[in-house]
């Protein structure tokens, strides 16, 4: 007769299934906090860069900018000298900065002279190394040093011609001291370095002016005015001219030439301050009396700030700053 063995064949308890499935519910919400933060704080980092990336275009542009300041502007009826590097210091006039105080104040901009708001120049080698060059003609081809000076320059730009000298332009008696000539460029030359230049719309007929060997050749911006402005603000305000929008409701860093031409420099801004060093030591927020030949060296402060990562970041923008003096050269 045969026996039979029953086995234990019972299945898992819902209460043992229950204890497993919270087990396992608390060790998935672990693994995905780790994560989510993770991602969070990747991400944030992921824009602090950016931010420090558009600081360093930013204070790069600038900084560019002061350097070639003043660089062949032509001397000033009002003063009877040269005009400054620095045409307006503006203080405390554009966006509020969202930072503690006592920097919690209105952001600034400035404005500057330059012969070239690109810093695009050549100079004039007249053939057969003469010293002199007669223009004769409303189309004329004027040598330069470099077939690199050549390759700065495009197709119908329109530049100046600067006597380096005296930052007069080549021109007739009669012809108003600050109008001069504006030419465009016709044609470009880099085999033997030279550009051909016909007199722009509206200027009066070239011949029978001078070139001298080593008067330079300067690109000009719209509507060619001369000195060029460039004005640099924190935007987009009326101050900082047209054309240009920031994304997001940002503040950006600006470029505006001539009261024309507005572009976007870096993004993600929060605060610009300008303060200007002058001749006797000082530091000012602006120079009283308004003499602006005064200004020796500017000290820049830009702060960039965190956007579209905020509300990652409980609802706090993280803030980062770069700050540098930059010494005007062309005085």
């Amino acid at each position: 007769m045969n026996k039979l063995t029953y086995r234990n064949q019972g299945g898992v308890t819902l209460i043992e299934l229950l204890v497993v499935m919270g087990l396992f519910g608390i060790v998935m919400g672990a693994i995905y906090s780790v994560y989510f933060a993770h991602h969070r704080s990747a991400y944030t980092q992921d824009e602090v860069v950016e931010v420090q990336q558009n600081l360093k275009i930013g204070i790069e542009s600038i900084t560019r900018d002061i350097r070639m300041a003043g660089i062949l502007v032509p001397d000033s009826p009002s003063t009877g000298g040269k005009m400054p590097p620095v045409q307006l210091a503006g203080n405390a006039t554009g966006i509020m900065q969202p930072l503690p105080a006592p920097d919690n104040v209105y952001s600034d901009e400035m404005t500057l002279n330059t012969a070239s708001a690109s810093a695009t120049f050549a100079r004039t080698t007249p053939l057969n190394n003469a010293t002199t060059y007669f223009v004769t003609a409303a189309t004329f081809i004027l040598p330069v040093d470099s077939s690199l000076s050549v390759d700065s320059f495009n197709v119908n730009d329109h530049v100046r011609i600067v006597r380096p000298q005296d930052r007069s332009e080549p021109k007739l008696s009669d012809e108003a001291l600050l109008t001069g000539r504006v030419y465009r460029i016709t044609g470009t030359n880099r085999e033997v370095p030279s550009l051909t230049l016909n007199i722009a719309a509206g200027y009066n007929d070239p011949t029978n002016i001078m070139v001298n060997k080593g008067d330079m050749i300067c690109k000009t911006a719209s509507p060619y005015p001369s000195p060029n402005t460039i004005r640099y603000c924190l935007g987009p305000t009326a101050a900082c001219g047209p054309g240009a929008t920031c994304p997001n409701g940002q503040h950006c860093l600006m470029r505006n030439v001539n009261n024309a031409t507005t572009d976007v420099i870096a993004q993600n801004m929060a605060g610009l301050q300008f303060r200007y060093l002058l001749d006797d030591g000082t530091e000012v927020d602006a120079p009283a009396p308004a003499d602006y030949r005064l200004i020796r060296a500017v000290r820049v402060t830009l702060t960039g700030r965190t956007f579209t990562t905020n509300a990652l970041s409980g609802a706090q923008a993280k803030m980062l700053q770069t700050e540098l003096v930059v010494q005007i050269r062309n005085r």
